[in-house]
């Protein structure tokens, strides 16, 4: 398995009970700006790093970034770095994605796809590959990368089995998130206890196993994957709260 297509299918995939991502407007939970590093392993071995950012303004939007990198000895698996980007506003502790951006690899190589929510004329258009078509949409559908803001909420808020609309592909698909646990885990911060979540799409098997931990706004700080060459783990190294 590709180390980028482990991160990307996460990323796009790691952000309802509910059918939409529409929360409380009481809810006490708020996000906050951070800067974070994590590592992808198979069995131990290093297979590259994965850099995520949140910017926040006080004007309420987002810049939500991450950057992926595959290690040289591996480039084997993915030689492209990956960068994904979602930009939006939070109202009322809803997530409001109006851009979001993948790209892999760099320069006039790049392979682009680019997504603009509508949201006064609910469509979202997606242009990829010198094409650009357009899809109707509902509040709270997500982009593959915002969701991830999204359960952050609401597991903040109690929530212990949801889903999500998400522009995928150039049509919806549903993603699903249960948590099944909690447990404790070690990390460069220490010892942490977090929910264990199953993530599954369209109905089907759950394909990853995620720990969000409370204390840290509910980010994600372990991401697994078990696959035919192994078992694919995304783990925090570092993290910076502003």
């Amino acid at each position: 398995m590709k180390v980028t297509g482990f991160l990307r299918y996460w990323l796009a995939g790691i952000p309802l009970l509910l059918c939409s991502s529409l929360l409380s407007a009481e809810s006490p939970f708020q996000l906050r700006s951070f800067d974070a590093g994590f590592q992808v392993t198979n069995y131990g071995v290093p297979l590259g790093s994965l850099t995520l950012q949140l910017t926040l303004t006080e004007g309420g939007e987002y810049l939500y970034h991450a950057h992926t990198r595959p290690k040289r000895l591996f480039d084997w698996f993915q030689a492209e770095e990956v960068q994904e980007t979602s930009e939006g506003v939070l109202q009322n502790s809803h997530i409001v994605p109006h851009a979001y951006e993948y790209r892999l690899g760099n320069g006039e190589t790049s392979n682009l796809t680019r997504l603009q929510f509508d949201w006064p004329d609910q469509r979202v258009w997606t242009e990829s590959g010198g094409t650009r078509w357009s899809q109707e949409i509902s509040p709270g559908v997500q982009d593959k990368f915002s969701q991830q803001l999204a359960i952050r909420f609401d597991l903040a808020n109690g929530r212990q089995q949801v889903s999500y609309q998400v522009a995928d592909g150039g049509r919806l698909k549903r993603y699903q998130f249960r948590v099944v646990g909690r447990e404790w885990i070690q990390t460069p911060l220490g010892r942490l206890k977090c929910l264990k979540v199953k993530r599954s799409k369209e109905g089907l098997a759950p394909d990853y196993t995620i720990w969000f931990a409370p204390s840290l706004d509910y980010l994600p700080v372990r991401i697994e994957r078990d696959r035919i060459l192994g078992r694919y783990r995304m783990e925090l190294k570092y993290l910076t709260l502003k």
